[in-house]
C-alpha cells in the first residue's frame, strides 16, 4: 500500500518529572531547510489506533511516543528534514528525514507513554 512508518521518541533528560500532552507539531522541509507546506492528520494512523490527546507523566530517563506515517505511492515531495515540536509550539528539533512523502502530507497519534503497537 505504499505505507511507512516509524515512531518519534522525547525522554525527560532533566532531574525532575515532566509532563507532556496531546500531538506532536510536524513540518516537512527540502533542501537547505526551505519550509514546505505540511498537512498533518492527527489521529489513528495506518499501523496505530489513536490513545487519544492525554497527559503523559514522565520521570527523568522515562519517554513518550507517537507514531509517524506517510504514503509515497502518487505525487510526492521530496523531503530532507522533519522539524518535531514536542508540546507543538514554537520550540523545536529538526531530524533528517530523506523520504518521498505524498502530497506532503503525514498522519501522526497523540503521545503516548508506550511505543505504538506495544500493550
Amino acid at each position: 500500500m505504499n505505507h511507512e512508518g516509524t515512531y518519534l521518541r522525547v525522554t525527560n533528560t532533566g532531574k525532575s518529572t515532566c509532563a507532556i500532552s496531546g500531538y506532536p507539531g510536524l513540518a516537512l522541509q527540502g533542501a537547505g531547510h526551505s519550509a514546505m507546506k505540511t498537512t498533518v492528520h492527527r489521529g489513528d494512523t495506518y499501523f496505530a489506533k489513536d490513545p487519544g490527546a492525554h497527559q503523559v507523566t514522565l520521570k527523568p530517563g522515562k519517554s513518550a511516543y507517537a507514531d509517524l506515517v506517510w504514503s509515497h505511492a502518487g505525487p510526492s515531495a521530496k523531503a530532507k528534514y522533519l522539524q518535531v515540536s514536542p508540546a507543538g509550539g514554537n520550540a523545536h528539533s529538526v531530524l533528517a528525514f530523506d523520504k518521498d512523502v505524498d502530497g506532503a502530507a503525514l498522519s501522526v497519534t497523540a503521545w503516548s507513554a508506550t511505543p505504538p503497537g506495544a500493550s
